[in-house]
């Protein structure tokens, strides 16, 4: 009988589990998920601005350095040099837009001041005590509106268009320079002549 006490005594039943403490935890874990997620994807999107910030400062300077400087003498403006040199022009300016185009803020989604108002009224008269965590939740994934934009989507959508814009204007970039070493090329083999 002894040996049986102790045994018992060293397996005691299992505590039954709280439900709400795993609740919490796992609103927790949507709360700091949305958090990181919204933190990512504004971070992502900072990154396109700077980089669109420093490619609209080097087409600025491709642009005025073009249009300032006259052609050497002995190159005769034939057709071919115009349209290299308006070619350059252009996409120079189309990248200078759309490196303002990544630059721009994008529209984001928050709870209203009186919905937020509306919960704290609810908490303080008891109506809305335990289900903070999931009101704090669900302002950042808005599940319960049926409208489009959430905050977790919207910086998603926010560094993508940015994402997409930068990746425009580097190309514009790219096709203006090679654009600028055909006009180079052209003047370069007038000279040579």
């Amino acid at each position: 009988m002894i040996g049986r006490r102790r045994r018992k005594e060293r397996n005691p039943a299992p505590a039954p589990k709280d439900r709400s403490a795993i609740t919490k935890a796992e609103l927790e874990a949507f709360i700091d998920q949305s958090r990181w997620l919204i933190e990512y994807h504004d971070k992502r999107g900072d990154s396109f601005t700077t980089r669109a910030t420093a490619l609209l400062g080097f087409s600025g300077v491709i642009l005025v350095l073009l249009l300032r400087g006259p052609l050497p003498e002995g190159v005769e403006l034939t057709t071919s040099l115009k349209v290299a040199g308006i070619t350059t022009v252009v996409l120079l300016l189309m990248c200078a837009l759309f490196c303002l185009l990544t630059v721009l803020p994008g529209p984001t989604t928050a709870p209203g001041v009186d919905e937020h108002r509306e919960r704290w009224k609810r908490w303080l008269a008891k109506e809305g005590r335990g289900k903070v965590l999931g009101d704090i939740a669900d302002s950042y994934l808005m599940a319960h509106d049926a409208q489009d934009g959430f905050p977790v989507g919207d910086a998603y959508t926010r560094a993508d268009r940015r994402a997409g814009f930068f990746i425009t204007a580097a190309a514009a970039m790219l096709v203006s320079l090679i654009s600028l070493a055909v006009l180079l090329f052209l003047i370069y083999q007038q000279t040579a002549a």
